[in-house]
């Protein structure tokens, strides 16, 4: 099995099925234009693809990944040179990543996706745990009046740790053998962003005020991780959990009261303004890493 070029990791529920079903739908929507096209694709690639844009289109919550019974989609894409390069999108459960972290293994398969120089990073915006720093600060607090004493079932485990813990590890094993491949490009999304995007936040100061240490890591291995970050909102709202048959053209979809192309549901921010090209963090990542 071939290394790709690009691949997509995120704990559960980050964000990146949503991710990969709108970044088909642009794929195949004549009237975007995007930075990336693309060149081939495996017939059971499409089907898969197919089924979660099929979701995505109708405004329904995606399916867990595993109900599809598929580890990873493969494509070739092109930039506006004609250059093709290959991309995995694992669409790998969540908890395949979870499980890397808790119990400190993985299988050779996800070692093969994982050896690639380039890495899309999801963090769902609205899922961030903080629960180990909340009982740091509780623990250098004390005990309160009237606080029950911890029992052995409330014992830490590697499951209670915080987001951005679990996230900085998970890096740092990319950085040790066998997973070890040198210094890589990341491009970390923020997901949701629609939820956060009022408070006139960028990406870049919510990952320093909600993800301390992963910004901290980040700026002090800079000369190991070269890192843009994106907050991206794919789905454009809250999205239904039912299954009932959308009655509206495969251009339009309810959201609220309004309607509109599927593509202006989309909405990327990044170091060049607001876009719906998802395809410019990939594009980014594909451009020669810039020394430090």
């Amino acid at each position: 099995m071939t290394s790709p070029d690009v691949v997509i990791m995120g704990l559960p529920e980050s964000g990146k099925t949503t991710y990969l079903a709108a970044l088909w739908h642009l794929l195949n929507d004549d009237r975007d234009e995007l930075q990336l096209s693309l060149a081939s694709l495996g017939t059971d690639d499409r089907a898969y693809l197919n089924a979660i844009q099929k979701r995505w289109s109708q405004g329904k919550v995606q399916e867990r990944t595993n109900t599809y019974g598929l580890k990873t989609v493969s494509m070739q894409l092109c930039d506006g040179n004609g250059n093709r390069f290959s991309i995995t999108l694992p669409d790998l459960p969540g908890e395949t990543y979870r499980d890397i972290w808790e119990q400190r293994d993985c299988d050779i398969e996800t070692i093969t996706l994982l050896t690639t120089p380039c890495v899309l990073l999801f963090i769902h915006s609205e899922k961030i745990n903080h629960s180990e720093t909340q009982g740091r600060r509780a623990e250098a607090i004390g005990p309160q009046p009237n606080q029950l004493q911890s029992s052995p079932t409330n014992e830490w485990r590697p499951s209670n740790a915080s987001t951005q813990v679990k996230i900085v590890d998970l890096l740092q094993l990319l950085r040790r053998a066998p997973l070890d491949i040198g210094p890589r490009k990341l491009a970390i999304i923020i997901s949701a962003w629609d939820i956060v995007k009022s408070s006139n936040i960028t990406p870049c100061k919510f990952l320093h005020t909600n993800l301390p240490l992963l910004d901290q890591y980040l700026q002090s291995n800079a000369d190991q991780w070269e890192t843009k970050i994106y907050g991206v909102s794919a789905q454009g709202g809250i999205f239904s959990d039912q299954d009932e048959v959308s009655n509206k053209t495969p251009a339009e979809v309810e959201l609220g009261t309004s309607y509109i192309y599927l593509s202006d549901r989309i909405e990327i921010i990044g170091g060049e303004g607001s876009t719906y090209d998802l395809t410019s963090p990939i594009a980014w990542l594909m451009q020669p890493r810039i020394e430090v």
